[in-house]
């Protein structure tokens, strides 16, 4: 794994509060609030209660998404041109107006996003690189599929515990429209309460769940950079 070559593809944050009605007056007003900060063009209702709030970069794939559910709050940055810091400028105003606005209590349980793409040291085949480095599987054991791999993933999962109240859901995969490219991803979910007058654990958490994707994960593909 080359370290270097990481670079962001998905960021987000969903943020489950005890059951709301929203009220189209109050989510107009959202809307409204926030657009005016972050440049918000669309306004989708679904259903009673709920609604999507949506930013489109012109000549790009980037967007900005914002979605309010009787029970959840959901903030997701696809292809962005911003670090995880300008992520986190974007979603605590989102978050803290989400709050205000739709009156939010509190917070009971907490998801987090990260989403990056890399190379494997050399510019090797990620399929390569995952099914013989890290997997230790040789040619030999593949020709009982009788066909090429287009595409190959190793997930693992860290359960939550008393002494640790977070778990992580990780995959490294080949990109199937690149398979040059490295996919990795980690969804980590909080099982803790969260107060919505102190945002700062939601940014402390967003950083954790980067920092085992980026350090802890990728430490460990980089012990598998020369071929056994």
């Amino acid at each position: 794994m080359n370290p270097e070559s990481i670079r962001p593809l998905s960021f987000g944050i969903l943020l489950v509060h005890p059951p709301l009605l929203h009220s189209d007056k109050k989510l107009r007003e959202l809307f409204n609030s926030l657009g005016a900060v972050h440049e918000f063009t669309e306004y989708q209702q679904a259903s009673e209660g709920t609604a999507q709030f949506r930013r489109v970069w012109r000549g790009s794939n980037e967007r900005l998404l914002c979605v309010f559910h009787k029970d959840r709050v959901e903030v997701v940055h696809d292809f962005p041109t911003t670090d995880l810091q300008g992520f986190w400028r974007t979603a605590e105003d989102v978050l803290a107006e989400s709050v205000k606005t739709l009156r939010i209590p509190a917070f009971v349980l907490q998801q987090y996003l990260i989403r990056k793409v890399g190379h494997a040291q050399g510019g090797k085949d990620a399929r390569v690189f995952l099914i013989q480095n890290v997997c230790s599987v040789g040619d030999d054991k593949l020709k009982v599929f009788g066909r090429p791999l287009h595409g190959v993933g190793v997930r693992v999962f860290f359960a939550a515990s008393e002494q640790s109240p977070v778990e992580f859901d990780v995959k490294m995969e080949s990109m199937l429209r690149d398979p040059m490219q490295l996919f990795l991803e980690n969804v980590a979910k909080f099982y803790v309460p969260l107060q919505v007058g102190d945002l700062n654990p939601v940014k402390s958490n967003l950083e954790a769940t980067e920092q085992f994707l980026t350090e802890t994960i990728v430490n460990f593909l980089s012990q598998f950079n020369k071929a056994p």
